[in-house]
């Protein structure tokens, strides 16, 4: 599912840009991911956000061909 959101991102000329709020019991992919880890936003929950960039997607997909 994570592949189909870079996907997409880059279909939508987005060039792989993602954005998320994690759980705790994830952010341990999304730093295996390679993700920026932005910290805690204490308006959302206190959650960790994460952004991908564009260089990020493309060696986040070269790894899962």
């Amino acid at each position: 599912m994570f592949q189909k959101a870079i996907e997409y991102s880059m279909e939508m000329l987005w060039y792989g840009r993602i954005g998320l709020y994690s759980l705790k019991s994830t952010e341990g992919f999304y730093h295996k991911a390679k993700m920026s880890d932005l910290g805690l936003d204490f308006e959302n929950e206190g959650l960790t956000y994460f952004e991908m960039t564009p260089r990020q997607a493309e060696n986040f997909m070269k790894k899962e061909d």
